[in-house]
């Protein structure tokens, strides 16, 4: 025979008095004993979490209600005055992929499209999450998403208004431009492959032109410069404009004989790179290239100077780099 405490016959408000200055965890505890004590005392469990002035349990419940995506959860917590734009505070579930070394802790959204869940995403932004919300130096959830390669997240975002061209703060960075950055940015913590995530941007409208503030770099621009070769190959299938001159008159094919890059070269050259452009100081993609790795006395000394480096891929780098019609010799002899 089932047993009742002699508390279920306590008026409620009573009961509250009793409960006022129990801990979070000893009210839990108290609120499990009896359905009828959970049942009064479960949205007073909720508005103790959100309301919690340490943030450990506003975060524990958002945490739970996102990892194991339970939406009702969610809306108790909202409609006992969760603020969804408040910053989580704190190495939680939810933020485990966050920037480790950020002074400014993101949104639930930002945080949640850093970790690529979609279902937090997705729910969050149903629930009247800010999709242009900004934490770190000005990067968006789209920013976010780009970066780490999580293709899935760009549309539900770009769809519920987040802003393609977005730049961040200092350096005027946008979410294309963030997929075309070296994939080993951040100590290798990022998806190596946003190649999905450049073409879905592309798709949705980005600006495959779109510079940088500081030093006026497209998006293939940076791909060339930090080695991405995937994301040199797709962004010119996309239609970048391989000659297009940045300050400086710099195009990519400058870039890349700078890099020393034969890969990125051939896939430049191939798409009709002008071989005979020449930047602000009168330098062709040629003379920059043996300017940069002609400095040794000898091409034997270059090769053991560089462990990437090579007899073979300077010569033909050199004949690359040779416009129609030249009979300009390898410096180094063949």
């Amino acid at each position: 025979m089932a047993t009742t405490s002699p508390l279920e016959k306590v008026p409620f408000e009573l009961l509250l008095l009793i409960v006022e200055n129990l801990s979070q965890s000893a009210l839990n505890n108290f609120a499990l004993t009896n359905r009828n004590f959970h049942a009064k005392l479960n949205p007073l469990l909720y508005k103790r979490a959100v309301q919690d002035e340490g943030h450990e349990e506003k975060q524990s419940a958002l945490d739970w209600a996102l990892s194991h995506r339970s939406e009702p959860t969610l809306d108790l917590l909202l409609e006992s005055g969760l603020d969804i734009e408040a910053p989580i505070i704190g190495q939680s579930w939810i933020a485990k992929r966050w920037y480790i070394w950020s002074l400014d802790p993101p949104t639930p959204l930002l945080a949640a499209a850093a970790q690529g869940t979609e279902w937090a995403v997705r729910i969050l932004i149903a629930k009247g999450a800010n999709v242009n919300a900004t934490k770190e130096a000005g990067e968006t959830p789209l920013h976010a998403a780009a970066r780490w390669g999580f293709e899935s997240l760009i549309r539900p975002l770009v769809e519920a208004g987040a802003n393609l061209e977005a730049p961040t703060e200092s350096y005027g960075w946008r979410p294309l431009w963030v997929a075309a950055h070296c994939p080993t940015w951040n100590n290798g913590r990022r998806k190596t492959d946003t190649i999905g995530a450049i073409r879905e941007l592309v798709a949705l409208g980005a600006d495959i032109e779109g510079r940088d503030l500081i030093n006026g770099l497209s998006p293939l621009d940076e791909a060339v410069e930090s080695g991405y070769v995937r994301a040199v190959k797709v962004l010119l299938e996309l239609g970048a404009d391989v000659s297009a001159a940045g300050k400086d008159n710099i195009q990519a094919i400058h870039r890349a004989a700078y890099g020393g890059h034969l890969p990125i070269v051939q896939m430049l050259v191939n798409h009709g790179a002008d071989l005979k452009a020449k930047v602000f100081d009168g330098q062709t993609p040629l003379s920059i290239y043996r300017r940069t790795f002609g400095t040794y006395p000898s091409l034997d000394q270059a090769v053991n100077a560089d462990s990437q480096f090579s007899r073979l891929a300077f010569h033909e780098i050199v004949q690359l780099l040779k416009p129609p019609g030249s009979e300009e010799e390898d410096s180094w002899g063949s």
